[in-house]
This record gives structure tokens, C-alpha cells and sequence, in this order.
């Protein structure tokens, strides 16, 4: 399941062309919660994806 959730991430963050999307809404996609996303991130991050996130715009 966490391939899929971070696939899901991935394919998510890719379809925003360069917008910011909300933790809260990315976490309604994946079904689970923001801490979730969060974690997931993270993990992203260590493979090497460069993710931004700005508090109050959303994550890009």
C-alpha cells in the first residue's frame, strides 16, 4: 500500500502544473490523513524528488 499512496502522490503533485495543492486535498485524493501525506513527503524526499511546500499555499 505505501507504493501506491506514494505513486498516488507523485501522479498527483505531477497533474498540478506548477500549482500549489493543499495538504488537506491531497490527503482526500489518497484517502488518508494530512500526517499521512506528510510522511510520505518526507520519504520522497529522501529518494531524491525535490517536493516545496509553503505554509497556507499548498505543496508543489
Amino acid at each position: 500500500m505505501e507504493s501506491t499512496i506514494k505513486s498516488t502522490l507523485v501522479q498527483s503533485l505531477g497533474e498540478s502544473n506548477g500549482e500549489f495543492v493543499s495538504g488537506q486535498r491531497i490527503a482526500e485524493i489518497m484517502g488518508c490523513s494530512r500526517t499521512a501525506v506528510w510522511k510520505h513527503i518526507e520519504e520522497l524526499r529522501q529518494e531524491g524528488y525535490v517536493v516545496e511546500a509553503v505554509r497556507k499555499k499548498g505543496i508543489e
